[in-house]
């Protein structure tokens, strides 16, 4: 594969159980070499609380695909064995923001983080 790589896992809120989910992130990361990335976004209900939490219903309701929302916690989980970067996980509004004229964005429930494998 080279001297690193990137990995980037977009879909794991519709795998239900976390240590599954876990397990297929773990197995991906053993095929990548030293210094490669895992980029992951996930779900969350910190922010907005009820009120997205009700939207997911909706969703999972209507949906073949349901989705599952994750704690900040859990999502860090994914990078167990990795050094994950600055500014660690955090909402995606807030990760590596340039200071720009509408001043800083709201948080939101979409968590993110980079690791990096040694």
């Amino acid at each position: 594969m080279g001297d690193s790589a990137g990995g980037a896992v977009p879909s794991e809120p519709q795998i239900p159980d976390h240590d599954e989910a876990r397990s297929i992130v773990a197995r991906l990361l053993d095929a990548l070499p030293p210094g490669s990335h895992l980029a992951v976004a996930d779900g969350t209900d910190v922010v907005t609380g009820e009120a997205f939490r009700t939207a997911i219903g909706m969703w999972n309701e209507a949906s073949e695909t349901p989705y599952h929302l994750r704690t900040p916690e859990l999502i860090a989980g994914y990078f167990e064995g990795l050094e994950i970067l600055e500014p660690g996980v955090v909402p995606v509004s807030r990760w590596r923001v340039e200071p720009g004229p509408f001043g800083e964005p709201d948080d939101v429930d979409e968590f993110c983080a980079v690791g990096r494998k040694a």
